[in-house]
């Protein structure tokens, strides 16, 4: 996992802001997953690949809640409806 990198936001960008970076080959995957979705209406998970690259994107958002909230519980229920449409 260390071909992924996440930074936290510093001053001269957005503070509504996170950036990820993915190798290729785990963004390709999760664009699979992201567009089987779409057309299905149901995340499933098919093979190893996208559990890996799920996991790996889980552990890159975990550590990303610790930079910027208290809790994890807290930012999900006060930023939940902000993604909504």
């Amino acid at each position: 996992m260390s071909a992924n990198d996440l930074r936290p936001s510093t001053p001269k960008d957005c503070d509504d802001e996170v950036t990820i970076r993915l190798t290729v080959n785990e963004a390709v995957v999760l664009l699979g997953l992201t567009q089987r979705y779409s057309e299905t209406d149901r995340l499933t998970v098919e093979d190893q690949a996208e559990q890996r690259a799920l996991w790996n994107l889980s552990c890159l958002l975990e550590r990303a809640d610790k930079h910027s909230s208290p809790s994890f519980e807290q930012a999900r229920a006060e930023l939940r409806d902000l993604v909504e449409d």
